[in-house]
């Protein structure tokens, strides 16, 4: 069932060729809601972590002002100066620390869809590939705005058809050249679905984060819907026939097993 090479993935028997469907949309919340809990959790935690150095930002620039403010002009350059050094060390830090917990959200999703079990600490859990994501993410982000420069619509296109380059990176500790070429070969006979798709499930997130707790039950969505994309391209699901459902709760086994460690259920530990 693995796929070969960087072509279309092999099927045993399940199913008719991938295609991108607007219907992951339904299955991504059914698989949230069979694991809410671990998810709001694990959203309240990213949102928590990458909120800390955006709050030593703000007083790094609200510390001088308030210095220069009360007339000691000195200690407020002085203040300033070592403040746009901390604000250039916390931007660092909240990109490395958004890489790692974007893609411990990929490899959560991708391990629910396996039928794995899936915890807090899969949010750390990507630390292993960090250098390929850096790589993956900056020239991923690199193509999208070069389309964009053109129109919206192309940047659009190439960020559908990059949109499993990290799940790639991810499960599969693919270099990022090579994911991303995969990722454009498995899509490009779909690229306009796959575009769109990317666009909607962006969309929800966006929309669920203009409500304070909307992010809770939306942000999951967007990594459960790629995931599932991903499970039709990559690990050999394929599209089912007609009237025949998909494999919600694969058994643990039913996918290629992923190359990092996976914890045994709790049950398993005693």
């Amino acid at each position: 069932m693995a796929a070969t090479g960087g072509g279309a993935p092999m099927y045993s028997g399940y199913g008719q060729p991938p295609k991108v469907r607007f219907e992951v949309i339904a299955e991504a919340w059914q698989l949230f809601t069979q694991q809410m809990g671990t998810w709001i959790m694990a959203v309240v935690i990213m949102v928590g972590i990458m909120m800390v150095p955006i709050v030593v930002m703000m007083f790094a620039v609200i510390l001088p002002i308030m210095a220069a403010a009360s007339g000691n002009h000195d200690a407020g350059a002085a203040m300033g100066i070592g403040m746009v050094l901390i604000m250039g060390v916390g931007m660092i830090v909240v990109a490395a620390v958004s890489i790692v917990l974007m893609a411990g959200m990929f490899r959560m999703a991708i391990k629910q869809v396996r039928g794995e079990p899936i915890q807090i600490s899969d949010l750390w859990s990507a630390t292993d590939v960090f250098w390929n994501l850096l790589g993956g993410m900056f020239l991923v982000g690199l193509a999208t705005a070069a389309g964009s420069m053109l129109c919206y619509l192309p940047g659009l296109v190439v960020a559908g058809l990059f949109m499993l380059s990290i799940p790639l990176i991810v499960d599969q500790k693919l270099g990022p050249i090579e994911a991303m070429s995969r990722s454009w070969n498995l899509l490009k006979q779909d690229w306009l679905m796959a575009a769109l798709l990317y666009l909607v499930l962006t969309c929800i997130m966006g929309l669920g984060g203009m409500v304070v707790v909307g992010i809770l039950f939306t942000y999951p969505l967007f990594f459960l819907g790629i995931a599932l994309v991903y499970r039709d391209f990559v690990l050999g699901a394929g599209v089912p026939a007609p009237g025949a459902p998909y494999p919600y709760g694969v058994a643990p086994g039913a996918y290629p097993p992923a190359p990092y460690p996976v914890e045994p259920p709790p049950s398993e530990l005693r």
